[in-house]
Formats: structure tokens, C-alpha cells, sequence
């Protein structure tokens, strides 16, 4: 819930690193990361960022300025950006036909479901029995949203 769930693979696994200072390697990260392998497209490493900014240690404990870090940062950002952009649309559905239903199902389940808000639903406490959006502030249980799945009115 750190970050907004439609964000790329490599960008959110930047500024995971970057902000919260730790490799994510949860299980939509993998899943993702292999697929990414499977593309040729980058996973977020740090040894990504190292080959960018032309063999220099990149993190924040080596001394790399703030500036340098985030100019690099964003260069990879636009790069990748561009490149799914370019994307044919032949390619961008045999990217789709592969997510399974558990890894759709986990967007929706995550994703919030008000308008134009692109939040991420999470609890917002270890004893909490509901998600709550960390951009509008939405509820919901997961009854709700198993109820909702199955076509019942909640």
C-alpha cells in the first residue's frame, strides 16, 4: 500500500528501494520480475541503476548526490515508459492473456474501486477487519468484496 498498484514493476521497485530502503520481492513482484525476464524489460534492480549511471555505486548509502540519484532515476523512468509505449498492440495482448486469475483477481481486490482514484486498498492496522484506500480514504471488508465477485448486493 506504499505505492499506487498501477505503477510499473521497475518504478515501484526504484522508489521501494529508494524510500523505504528494501528489494521488494513479494509475490506480485516476482511474478512480475519473471515475466519482465521473459520480455527483456527491466526488474528495478540496483544493478540496473549501477549499469545506467555508468558503473557508479548507486545507492544512498555510497554518496551519490540526491540530484544525481534522481536524474538517473527519471532517465529510467522515461525509458521504460517509452518503451512500453512502443509496445504493438499483438505484444501488449500476449502480455495480458498471461495473468492468471489469482494475479486479476489480486488487482481487484487491491485496486480501489472509486472513480478515477487509482488508491490502493490495504488495512490500515494489523487487528483492522476492513481495507482502506490510501488515497480517498474508501472502505471495505473482504466479505464485501467476495460478495461483490460472486454478483451478490452488498
Amino acid at each position: 500500500s506504499s505505492l499506487p498498484v498501477p505503477e510499473p514493476l521497475p518504478r515501484r521497485r526504484r522508489r521501494l528501494r529508494h524510500t523505504f530502503e528494501f528489494e521488494c520481492s513479494c509475490q506480485r513482484c516476482r511474478v512480475e520480475m519473471r515475466w519482465a525476464r521473459e520480455d527483456g524489460d527491466r526488474v528495478g534492480d540496483v544493478d540496473e541503476e549501477t549499469a545506467v549511471a555508468g558503473g557508479r555505486c548507486f545507492s544512498s548509502s555510497s554518496g551519490a548526490s540526491d540530484s544525481f540519484m534522481e536524474t538517473v532515476t527519471n532517465a529510467m523512468d522515461d525509458e521504460d515508459d517509452e518503451r512500453m509505449a512502443a509496445l504493438s498492440n499483438e505484444e501488449l495482448e500476449r502480455r495480458s492473456d498471461r495473468v492468471t486469475p489469482e494475479y486479476a483477481v489480486w488487482f481487484m481486490r487491491n485496486v480501489c474501486p472509486v472513480t478515477d482514484c487509482g488508491g490502493t486498498l490495504a488495512p490500515p492496522n494489523t487487528s483492522a477487519m476492513h481495507m482502506t484506500c490510501n488515497a480517498c480514504g474508501f472502505k471495505r471488508t473482504d466479505d464485501a468484496f467476495y460478495a461483490q465477485l460472486r454478483g451478490e448486493e452488498v
